[in-house]
């Protein structure tokens, strides 16, 4: 738990599907979900899910670090009570309490690695299916399956 609370007191509800922000925004808070889900979402027409963040995820932080539009919009998944923490409450108590600044870089830590993980697994999909388009017809020179063989463009290989 990021910050000690009574749920009901804090935060703002949202309905299913209302945005909490939309990407291209420019950021002046984060924030922490009290109940619910909140979907972060990319694309216009044809928005592209990213991630479901439950109770206790922050999301929004990386805008107010780097000075950038949002690159993603947040919307409620269900209903969902979401705490908003302005930049300089934020940074203050950062200050305030080391344990939190730890704390959120443990979060971010462990959401990134997840994101490569996910990106990783896709690009090995997406090269996996380009080989084997390129392959059809002829078999592997050993039996493998095209995806079975060394794709040096997936490894470190890449300088």
């Amino acid at each position: 738990m990021l910050f000690k609370r009574r749920d009901n007191e804090l935060g703002k509800g949202y309905q299913d599907g209302e945005f909490i922000f939309r990407q291209g925004e420019m950021a002046t808070c984060l924030y922490i979900i009290l109940e619910g889900q909140v979907e972060l979402i990319t694309g216009g027409d044809a928005p592209l899910l990213l991630d479901v963040l439950g109770k206790d995820d922050m999301f929004g932080a990386i805008s107010l670090f780097d000075g950038l539009p949002r690159p993603v919009s947040a919307r409620a998944r269900g209903s969902a009570r979401v705490l908003t923490m302005d930049k300089k409450i934020f940074m203050q108590r950062l200050d305030d309490d080391p344990s939190l600044t730890y704390r959120i870089l443990e979060n971010m830590a462990l959401r990134t690695r997840r994101y490569i993980d996910e990106l990783v697994s896709l690009k090995r999909s997406l090269a996996c299916d380009a080989l084997a388009e390129q392959m059809v017809g002829r078999p592997a020179d050993n039996g493998e399956t095209p995806c079975d063989q060394h794709i040096p463009f997936l490894s470190n290989e890449i300088p």
